[in-house]
């Protein structure tokens, strides 16, 4: 449903369910709109009942479990001080928080739902002129959340990375806890920043 996506070998993203229609093919769409039918109904007389809403700690759980992560960057973070561990809370919680945003946005532009007056002039409206495709109040969630809650939490790892590194004994020089893989051929000494650059 959602994608991230850097390059054929570094991507990640939120799964979605085909509709069981397309599943089923049409007879089972027949059948399965016949039984929501019967259902609707039933759900009617719940309602009436007064049965408590749902609170969507189960939808959130459930995206987390849906996000697909394949980074091969990663790969080349070291180990020692949880560099790659972090790389992938940190894009993962990324594509989680923007997908939560985007099924928002999309609930509150639904045919039928009421339309929203949006105050114009606003500095982020105008500089938020990227991919057409995307919704306006997607990209300036974006822009916010890289600006306040990633900002922090770049800031608190690196400082928990940097103590690792710098208290990690057995090591003589910090490039020693970097792997060396195909295509590994820059000389790099610092994990906390390595991290920033291949998250950022």
């Amino acid at each position: 449903e959602f994608l991230l996506w850097m390059d054929p070998a570094n991507y990640g993203g939120v799964k979605g369910k085909l509709p069981s229609s397309i599943m089923c093919g049409e007879e089972g769409a027949k059948q399965k709109k016949k039984s929501r039918d019967e259902e609707d109904s039933e759900d009617e007389d719940e309602d009436e009942a007064g049965v408590e809403e749902d609170d969507g700690d189960g939808e959130t759980d459930e995206v987390e479990e849906l996000i697909e992560s394949n980074w091969n960057i990663m790969q080349y973070l070291p180990q020692t001080a949880s560099c790659q561990k972090y790389f992938l809370m940190i894009v993962s919680a990324y594509i989680a928080a923007v997908y939560h945003s985007m099924k928002e946005e999309l609930s509150r532009n639904a045919p039928g739902a009421t339309p929203v007056k949006r105050r114009g002039g606003s500095q982020a409206s105008q500089q938020a002129v990227g991919d057409l495709s995307a919704l306006p109040g997607m990209i300036s969630f974006s822009q916010e959340y890289v600006s306040s809650e990633l900002t922090q939490n770049f800031f608190t790892i690196t400082r928990k990375i940097q103590k690792k590194v710098t208290g990690t004994r057995g090591v003589n020089q910090p490039s020693e806890m970097f792997p060396v893989l195909p295509g590994s051929h820059l000389p790099l000494n610092n994990p906390a920043l390595e991290f920033i650059k291949y998250v950022c």
